[in-house]
């Protein structure tokens, strides 16, 4: 561990595990101190972050301290193995430290401080749970008070539980569901951190990061590393594929189920739908529920292997109804702690009757203890209009696999305003014989579901699908279908074209054969297909969120809908 000496401001190596050292915590400004200057004393100090390296050294050192620790001037950023090392070992170095600072530069003395910058930085949220003690500087660096002095202030801003804040061992889930408050102050070592985070479920400690931000999007899930015990190796240029693999890497720590106890607004196609993209898409108030045995989760088989209690379901909309099953997490809510989350699951279509795939991701409902009953979402934005039915008494247990999609594709949806499509096959002539060549999504059955809500709005959906075929080689011809979905439309309103695949080629001089066509058809669906699209055109600049069918003068056929309630 790299320190600055408080009073020659050199950088000494200590691996001293005794070592007595304060600790900086504060948003990056203009013109920051950094490794490379703090070798040349004499040029960084009239630099403007100067000062604020200066007055936290006077401080520690007036607070008996020899040694501070500083993020940007006592890393060496550009050694990749060092910042990997320092950013997994950051947690531990701010929870070992002596006293931590926060300096909350847009603080003045007098004045609340619940719009300082410093509460919106995704890295200073360890750097407020993870230290033993630690004092709020304003701008000036007039003390503002401590942790302890500033509790109810800081829960109020930053959400985060009075006893994690207040280093407070809480009594059982069981006693904060029942309303006792009757907590147990305990002596400070980094275990009692570890024991009394673990004592909260992931979604509640991922609902503390969900109103902050980070620079750089992979910092969003290092930063969180710490608060759930986990280390992972640092990949910048990753993106959103960084907070999956924190997830995963929780996963293998934990069997925590609350993981699953999320809500998607908008998929992607680097995320899916068996993580969340972001820690505000988790539900805060899930409490753990001990069992005498631990049921495991762990990657298998392509997906994630976990035990859940099913029940069989009826979603039924205006339009249609479907069964389906409810997977019970083995969790509840802090404010019913007879009812449990569960989630919409449908069997993904792969012959493997234990592989299935999260539907309706925007919704995640409550299980109520009665025998018999309806499944309530819990809402975020606009309410989940489709109605669920259930029956405990018909709920089994079983081991099975969450998988990301479909093997016929992502196009399952709920919302109440898309109606299904049904193709049926027609008899056609002996004499002619057709051959599908490539179709998407594929095949899975008499009937085609439009893709999943993409939106809690309750405008339709739009749905996309395409297949290609032949008559003995030749004649091969390209049937696209989809949803007109205007912002206005209060209902979708169905199309279907059909062209030969001549007319689809750009420039029949190119080279490209009909089927490299094909296929760059089906690489251009599966490229957008979460995104809105009213219709498709293989040669689109793709200036625009949606696609027109600009090939061909034919006629757009419209298709009846079909009630596929029973009578």
């Amino acid at each position: 561990m790299r320190l600055l000496n408080t009073t020659t401001f050199e950088l000494e190596i200590h691996n001293d595990n005794n070592l007595k050292y304060a600790i900086l915590s504060h948003t990056w400004g203009e013109d920051e101190i950094l490794f490379e200057d703090v070798r040349h004393p004499s040029s960084w100090i009239s630099k403007r972050g100067g000062s604020k390296v200066l007055r936290c050294c006077a401080r520690a050192q007036a607070d008996g301290y020899k040694y501070i620790w500083i993020d940007t001037c006592c890393i060496d950023k550009s050694s990749s193995a060092e910042l990997s090392e320092a950013i997994n070992s950051m947690f531990h170095w701010y929870a070992e430290s002596e006293v931590c600072y926060a300096f909350l530069s847009d603080a003045k003395k007098g004045n609340p401080i619940t719009g300082c910058r410093w509460f919106t930085r995704g890295w200073t949220l360890q750097e407020l749970i993870a230290p033993k003690r630690i004092e709020f500087y304003d701008e000036n660096w007039e003390c503002l008070g401590d942790r302890m002095s500033l509790i109810n202030e800081l829960v109020a801003i930053t959400l985060i539980d009075r006893p994690v804040l207040a280093r407070e061992l809480p009594g059982t889930s069981t006693m904060r569901r029942h309303g006792i408050t009757r907590s147990v102050s305990m002596p400070y070592y980094e275990s009692s951190l570890e024991y009394l985070l673990e004592s909260y479920t992931i979604s509640r400690r991922m609902s503390w990061a969900s109103n902050r931000s980070t620079q750089r999007e992979e910092d969003g899930a290092y930063s969180l590393m710490g608060l759930f015990g986990v280390k992972m190796p640092l990949l910048y240029g990753e993106g959103l594929r960084a907070f999956r693999r924190l997830q995963e890497e929780i996963i293998k720590e934990s069997n925590d189920q609350s993981i699953l106890a999320y809500y998607q607004q908008h998929l992607t196609s680097n995320i899916g739908r068996l993580f969340p993209s972001a820690p505000s898409m988790f539900v805060p108030n899930i409490e753990l529920q001990y069992k005498a045995e631990d049921s495991q989760m762990y990657f298998a088989n392509g997906g994630l292997s976990v035990e859940l209690r099913l029940c069989p379901c009826l979603i039924e909309t205006v339009y249609w109804s479907k069964p389906s099953l409810l997977g019970i997490l083995d969790c509840v809510l802090e404010t019913d702690f007879l009812s449990r989350p569960g989630i919409l699951l449908e069997q993904a279509y792969d012959n493997n009757s234990s592989r299935y795939w999260r539907i309706s991701p925007s919704a995640l409902y409550i299980i109520g203890p009665n025998g018999n009953g309806r499944a309530s979402p819990i809402t975020v934005g606009q309410a989940n209009n489709n109605d669920i039915t259930f029956n405990l008494e018909q709920a089994f247990t079983r081991r099975i696999t969450l998988v990301e999609t479909s093997k016929g594709g992502d196009h399952t949806t709920l919302s109440a305003k898309t109606m299904p499509l049904r193709i049926n096959e027609i008899e056609q002539p002996a004499q002619r014989h057709f051959t599908i060549d490539i179709a998407y999504p594929n095949p899975s059955g008499s009937f085609i579901l439009p893709r999943r809500s993409n939106s809690f709005n309750m405008r339709p959906d739009p749905a996309l699908g395409m297949i290609s075929l032949h008559e003995n080689n030749s004649n091969r011809f390209v049937i696209i279908w989809g949803s007109d979905c205007d912002e206005e439309a209060s209902l979708e309103k169905p199309w279907c074209k059909i062209w030969p695949l001549q007319e689809l080629i750009d420039d029949p001089d190119d080279g490209h054969s009909e089927e490299e066509v094909v296929h760059e058809i089906v690489e251009v669906f599966e490229q957008h297909k979460f995104k809105r699209m009213r219709s498709f055109s293989p040669h689109d600049a793709e200036k625009s969120g949606f696609y027109h069918i600009a090939i061909g003068k034919n006629e757009v056929k419209e298709l009846e809908p079909v009630n596929t309630k029973p009578d």
